[in-house]
C-alpha cells in the first residue's frame, strides 16, 4: 500500500537509548500524571496542562496550572471567563475572578493560572526553575501528554541542548502534546519538571520546550510592570 507524503506524521523520533523504566517506577509516574495532568479543550484546540507546586519566595501563589499560549491565549483567560478541561475523564471547569492571579506571553508561549486548594487537585507536579546547564545533555527526558486528545501517554528520550530560552530534545510527540510537562527523574520517586513543550522543529525532526527559569523570570517582571502601574 502506497501512503501518501501529506498522510505522514512528521514528529520527533527518539534515536538514543534511553535508561529503562522499571515498571513500579512507571506506575508512580503515571499516577502523579493521573492526578496532575488536564487535558485542555479551547476553541476546537486541544492541548495538555499540567498542576505544579511552585516555591519562589518573589511569588504569592503556590500552585498554578501550565499549558501553552497557543492552548490558552489571552482572550480564553480574561477575567469571567470560564476554562474547561478534562481531569480524571471528567468534565471539569475554572472560573476565573480577579483573586485568581494568570500570566501568558504569546511570543515565550506559556500561559498560567493560579490554583487555589478549593479546586480540588489531588497531586502536582514538582517544579525545578534552577538554571538547567549543559551537565543535562543526553540525560533522558520524559513528556506525559495527551496526544490526538487521547487517553494519557508517555514518552522518553534524550535532551540535546540547553539555550537561555529553549529545551531541544527527542520525543513521540502529537498534536494535543502541547502544553505537557517535561520531566527529569531524579530518583525512583522524585520528578521534576524542568520545561514547558511548546513545538517541533520538523526538518531538524527536534522538539521545542521554554525552561521553566525562564518562564518565571518573565511572570516576575510582569508581576513587577503591574505593580508599577497600579
Amino acid at each position: 500500500m502506497e501512503i501518501k507524503e501529506e498522510e505522514i506524521i512528521k514528529e520527533s523520533v527518539p534515536i538514543d537509548h534511553c535508561k529503562p523504566i522499571g515498571k513500579k517506577e512507571l506506575l508512580n509516574l503515571f499516577e502523579i500524571g493521573e492526578n496532575s495532568l488536564v487535558k485542555i479543550y479551547s476553541n476546537e484546540k486541544c492541548g495538555t496542562g499540567f498542576i505544579c507546586k511552585i516555591k519562589d519566595k518573589d511569588l504569592n501563589f503556590s500552585y498554578g496550572l501550565f499549558t501553552n499560549n497557543h492552548v490558552l491565549g489571552e482572550e480564553e483567560i480574561e477575567e469571567g471567563e470560564k476554562i474547561s478541561f478534562e481531569y480524571k475523564n471528567e468534565s471539569r471547569y475554572i472560573k476565573l475572578n480577579a483573586d485568581r492571579k494568570t500570566f501568558t506571553d504569546k511570543i515565550i508561549d506559556y500561559t498560567f493560572i493560579e490554583i487555589k486548594k478549593t479546586d480540588n487537585f489531588d497531586d502536582y507536579f514538582l517544579i525545578d526553575d534552577n538554571i538547567i546547564d549543559d551537565n543535562y545533555i543526553d540525560k533522558d527526558i520524559i513528556i506525559l501528554q495527551f496526544p490526538l486528545g487521547n487517553e494519557i501517554s508517555f514518552a522518553q528520550g534524550k535532551l540535546k541542548k540547553i539555550q537561555e530560552n529553549n529545551i531541544i530534545y527527542k520525543i513521540p510527540t502529537e498534536h494535543g502534546s502541547s502544553g505537557s510537562p517535561l520531566i527529569i527523574r531524579k530518583n525512583v520517586q522524585k520528578y521534576y519538571v524542568i520545561g514547558l513543550h511548546y513545538g517541533s522543529a520538523k526538518k531538524e525532526n527536534i522538539n521545542l520546550g521554554r525552561p521553566m527559569k525562564f518562564i518565571f523570570d518573565d511572570i516576575k517582571n510582569k508581576m513587577k510592570i503591574k505593580k508599577k502601574k497600579t
